[in-house]
């Protein structure tokens, strides 16, 4: 079954809210907010498909609420719908204006706003779909750099928001070259396919997102899981890529082995993702430096203030296949 699509209500009428609640909830999973702040947080938190703002509230109105979430990464492309007893052509320019996409004015219809709804999401599943086939790496059928970027960029936001974990593993298929060389770029194709899938596989089951990088490394992205749990989804990744056992002669190990950088940490506002990545790439030459087929992996805990100093950053844990 297909997961219900979430639809965030925002408006300082608890009536108001739970009448529209009323009218949505047999469709959609319900989220409530009382306030402008409340409901800025509840978006970022919550993700949802659509926002039913209510246009007058005390504190932050509903222009400024809308203005806020178009403004932020994780919420930008949230289609937002007006509620409002407000009829004069100005309030609807000043809202669409804002970034709204639709009115709704009370007192509203049962039909009216279930139509509206519904519309707007259909939409939002077509749009959605389509980013998601642009977003897909040809060759392996995992995403591509181009989401990468942006799914890290959203959730590093995210972490910094919420001060939960974010962590990060880089992939690199161990003497790739030496594989293409031996066995044949329809080989090489085939091989990175098989471990695309793999890494993908398992990323997915721990709700993470599996990316190809370039060539024939692979970057994964984990929100909210502890520096443990982030280590053992890697030692998931390499013991599957050991099951898969594919030839390679020119290799010491004679098969298909991975290089990897694991790292985690709670991020605040002193560091920023490019420094982050660059870490965890370093740890992942370091592994191919020293012998390949294992990973490095550091908890950066406390460690913000010497992100950009490697040297200073113990490795807290160094794996071996």
């Amino acid at each position: 079954m297909a997961e219900r699509q979430k639809v965030l209500i925002i408006d300082d009428s608890p009536l108001t809210v739970r009448l529209l609640a009323d009218i949505l909830q047999n469709d959609y999973e319900i989220i409530k907010a009382y306030s402008g702040t409340e409901g800025i947080e509840a978006a970022w938190r919550h993700e949802p498909d659509i926002i039913i703002l209510d246009v007058v509230m005390r504190g932050l109105d509903g222009y400024e609420v809308c203005k806020i979430l178009k403004s932020n990464d994780i919420t930008k492309n949230i289609p937002i719908i007006f509620i409002t007893s407000l009829g004069d052509s100005e309030d609807e320019r000043k809202g669409l204006e804002a970034g709204a996409i639709d009115y709704i004015t009370k007192p509203f219809s049962e039909p009216i706003v279930k139509i509206r709804v519904k519309n707007h999401l259909e939409l939002k599943r077509h749009r959605d779909f389509l980013s998601q086939l642009s977003a897909i790496d040809g060759l392996t059928g995992i995403y591509n750099r181009r989401y990468f970027d942006n799914e890290a960029k959203k959730l590093w936001d995210r972490a910094v928001l919420n001060q939960e974990p974010f962590s990060l593993l880089m992939f690199d298929i161990d003497h790739f070259k030496k594989y293409n060389d031996t066995y044949g770029h329809v080989m090489g194709d085939e091989c990175l396919k098989k471990v695309a899938i793999n890494i993908g596989e398992i990323l997915s089951a721990e709700h993470g997102v599996a990316a190809r990088y370039g060539g024939e490394e692979f970057s994964c992205l984990l929100y909210g899981k502890s520096f443990d749990e982030t280590v053992n989804i890697a030692k998931k990744v390499f013991a599957q890529i050991k099951e898969l056992n594919i030839p390679h002669s020119k290799s010491v190990y004679k098969t298909v082995t991975l290089s990897c950088g694991v790292g985690s940490v709670v991020p605040g506002k002193d560091i920023i993702l490019e420094g982050f990545i660059h870490f965890v790439d370093s740890l992942l030459y370091k592994a191919k430096n020293e012998g390949r087929n294992r990973f490095f992996a550091a908890d950066l805990k406390d460690n913000h203030e010497i992100i950009n100093d490697f040297s200073k950053i113990g490795l807290v844990k160094i794996y071996e296949s």
